[in-house]
């Protein structure tokens, strides 16, 4: 059976319908004002501070708007909202201190910097391995960054020839890498 809420008493006259009006409605309380906050200890302060007021001040029911749960749940929303707009303006200095200890999900993982240094050692040792004509394009295409255009003015090779011998020792360059990883497998 449910009680109303009816808030028209003396505090001290009536402990029994309080505590009754307690026991009816605080575990809906706390659990509208645990949504809320995410925090079990708060939504309890939350729920005690609603009913203290009600408690000291019965008369700020009004029972012409609504029924009293309705205004119940109304107050405890509101403080827990007033807890949670407390909760953003206050500095999270503890959230700082987790952050300091947290690993930085920038950092570069060491096994691979090492395998990819020496992907690159190993792909310079196969340029440096070329002929002396394709190593020189090779690096002037991917050092110096010259387009085939600029290549062919400056060497005064044909622009074809450029593109044929890129393209020769990007093949050579490729399946020399192959060679290694297969050897690395293999090893």
């Amino acid at each position: 059976m449910t009680m109303p809420l009816h808030l028209d008493y003396a505090p001290a006259a009536a402990p029994d319908h309080f505590l009754a009006l307690y026991a009816q409605h605080a575990e809906t309380a706390r659990a509208l004002a645990n949504r809320l906050l995410f925090d079990r200890s708060e939504a309890e302060d939350v729920v005690q501070d609603v009913f203290l007021r009600l408690w000291h001040q019965p008369d700020c029911f009004d029972p012409a708007r609504g029924t009293g749960k309705a205004w119940l749940l109304t107050v405890v929303r509101n403080r827990s909202l007033d807890r949670l707009r407390r909760r953003a303006l206050r500095p999270r200095d503890d959230v700082a201190e987790l952050a300091e200890r947290l690993p930085d999900p920038h950092a570069a993982d060491v096994l691979e910097e090492l395998t990819s240094a020496a992907r690159a050692e190993l792909l310079w040792q196969l340029v440096d391995s070329l002929p002396a004509c394709q190593a020189d394009l090779i690096r002037r295409a991917f050092i110096t960054g010259q387009t085939h255009q600029e290549i062919a003015d400056e060497t005064g090779l044909p622009l074809g020839t450029v593109k044929s011998r890129i393209r020769l020792a990007l093949e050579k360059l490729r399946s020399g890498l192959r060679s290694a990883t297969l050897a690395d497998v293999d090893g």
